[in-house]
C-alpha cells in the first residue's frame, strides 16, 4: 500500500513506526486510548494516522461505519491528507482486498469531506460512546 501513499519514495520501517503502529493497532482492537501520539518533528505520525488509520480500520477491519474527524494548523494539510486516504481507499490494490465491504458515498466524495455507505453506528459493539452520523474523514 506505500506506494500509493508516497509514490518514489521507500518506506524504510524503524522503531517509532514500530511504536506508532502497535498503538494504532491497540486503539483499533479496543485496547488503548485514544490519545493523541506525540513524536518529534519529522516522523510523521500524522501521516500514519490521518493517511492510513481510517483504510485499515475500514478495510481490513471491517469497521466502514467508523468516522473520523482531522484538523491540522494548516486547512491545506488537513486536506492533503484527507486526498492521500481518499487515493489509497480507491486504488485497484485496497479495492482488490477490500472493496466488497464498502464504498465511499457518491454524495459526499470530496477532499475535505468524505463517507462511507456504511452508516455510522451500524456496528455498535466497539464503543457504547454516540457515534456521529458523519464526519471529515482521512
Amino acid at each position: 500500500m506505500w506506494p500509493v501513499i508516497e509514490k518514489g519514495n521507500p518506506f524504510v520501517r524503524g522503531n517509532v513506526q514500530e511504536a506508532i503502529a502497535f498503538h494504532l493497532e491497540a486503539v483499533t482492537a479496543g485496547q488503548g486510548h485514544e490519545a493523541p501520539l506525540q513524536c518529534a518533528a519529522g516522523f510523521d505520525e500524522v501521516a500514519a494516522r490521518q493517511r492510513v488509520l481510517a483504510g485499515v480500520e475500514w478495510g481490513p477491519k471491517n469497521r466502514p461505519d467508523l468516522r473520523y474527524m482531522s484538523w491540522s494548523y494548516s486547512p491545506d494539510l488537513t486536506l492533503e491528507h484527507n486526498e492521500l486516504c481518499r487515493k489509497l481507499i480507491k486504488s485497484e490494490i485496497y479495492q482488490r482486498f477490500w472493496g466488497d465491504r464498502f464504498t465511499l458515498d457518491d454524495s459526499s466524495d470530496a477532499k475535505g469531506f468524505y463517507r462511507t455507505t456504511r452508516p455510522a453506528g451500524a456496528d455498535r459493539h466497539r464503543s457504547k460512546a454516540p457515534q456521529p452520523g458523519f464526519g471529515l474523514t482521512g
